[in-house]
């Protein structure tokens, strides 16, 4: 692939884990939510372009990961209202875990087709 399309996916990767250490550190306000969210729309766009390019390959494991970023943002918002805080955790663990699902079903099928491919 493209070295200049996987800077998209290392620079967002980059951001991200900034918003990670800037939450973590304390820092509150409006500069760890443009981290995390450059970062998640650097990933998502180096996903698209890989789809668009045909380097890789989707099925139908792609509908988790809506399910899981809309899982994990609605999380956020429920944890900063007293009515729905005791759902938040359990949500941002099922939105998690649905978008690392996507991760092992995505990455065994382009694996897959690089191994077959080879062959």
């Amino acid at each position: 692939m493209d070295k200049r399309l996987k800077l998209f996916l290392y620079t967002g990767i980059l951001f991200l884990t900034a918003g990670i250490i800037s939450r973590t550190s304390g820092i509150t306000g409006l500069l760890p939510i443009l981290f995390f969210s450059f970062g998640g729309s650097l990933k998502a766009i180096y996903l698209f372009l890989g789809v668009k390019t045909g380097h890789y390959k989707t099925g139908s494991e792609l509908i988790l990961l809506p399910i899981g970023i809309l899982l994990v943002v609605t999380s956020i918002f429920f944890k900063r209202n007293d009515y729905f805080t005791h759902i938040s955790g359990w949500m941002l663990s099922i939105g998690i875990a649905f978008k690392l699902l996507f991760l092992y079903l995505f990455f065994r099928r382009n694996i897959r087709k690089k191994a077959i491919a080879k062959d």
